[in-house]
């Protein structure tokens, strides 16, 4: 009777875990319009929801805090070779095919969207961000580094601890969003991002403008608190 009881109590955790992680992806789905196309979204990270004035206009970069000037305004967009739009879950695990609709609706999708300096948005790749104990600082971008992960011994790559928490929801979302999996090593690490980063004015701000341009939220910006009441993302 025991082993029964215990049984039916696993298997009701295990529904409510997935009927609450169900409504969080239908919160994050909810009126979400999706930017018509990449080459739109890139516009609206350089022109608007990253773009600062206050004698000039500049972006500055996610990953090495660097501030750009050249051809950077409301009416610019800067080379790609200086800098560039990183996808916070690379575009090569999407898992549906390219070209699609699925495809290009995640592509252009805001809430998974960061501008980074293009060397070291190359250099990540589709590596995952990881804590490195050891690693190299990338080349002119002493804020991020590049190397092997002790535990897993995969290349990994660790942005600065001031957008940690941010690219963690901004994965949490994407993952909860598409119906994605992390991996239990990967979403601990993002966990402990999220916890240790928390959102910020400037976060929610860009957040706000999001959701006011494609629609929808991203209920770990709004609402931290849900990242702990999902048990596996």
């Amino acid at each position: 009777m025991l082993r029964f009881l215990l049984s039916t109590l696993v298997l009701l955790n295990f529904a409510f875990a997935n009927e609450l992680k169900e409504q969080i992806h239908l919160l994050a789905l909810e009126n979400h319009r999706p930017v018509k196309s990449y080459r739109i979204a890139r516009e609206i990270v350089f022109q608007k929801i990253y773009l600062e004035n206050k004698s000039n206009y500049f972006i500055e970069d996610v990953y090495c805090q660097k501030t750009f000037t050249r051809n950077i305004g409301p009416n610019n967009m800067p080379h790609h070779r200086m800098i560039n739009i990183e996808h916070a879950w690379p575009r090569s695990q999407f898992r549906v095919p390219k070209g699609s609709k699925a495809y290009r609706i995640r592509l252009a999708d805001l809430h998974a969207l960061y501008p980074t300096d293009s060397r070291s948005n190359s250099i990540r790749s589709s590596h995952k961000f990881a804590n490195l104990t050891k690693g190299d600082e990338v080349k002119g971008c002493e804020k991020a580094r590049f190397g092997r992960v002790l535990i897993s011994g995969e290349l990994g790559f660790e942005p600065p601890h001031e957008i940690k928490g941010d690219i963690a929801r901004s994965l949490f979302y994407f993952a909860t969003r598409y119906k994605r999996n992390l991996s239990h090593d990967y979403e601990a690490t993002l966990r402990d991002w999220h916890a240790k980063d928390p959102v910020d004015a400037f976060e929610l701000s860009k957040h706000n403008q999001i959701k006011e341009l494609q629609g929808n939220s991203n209920p770990f910006v709004e609402k931290p608190h849900l990242v702990e009441s999902i048990k596996d993302f």
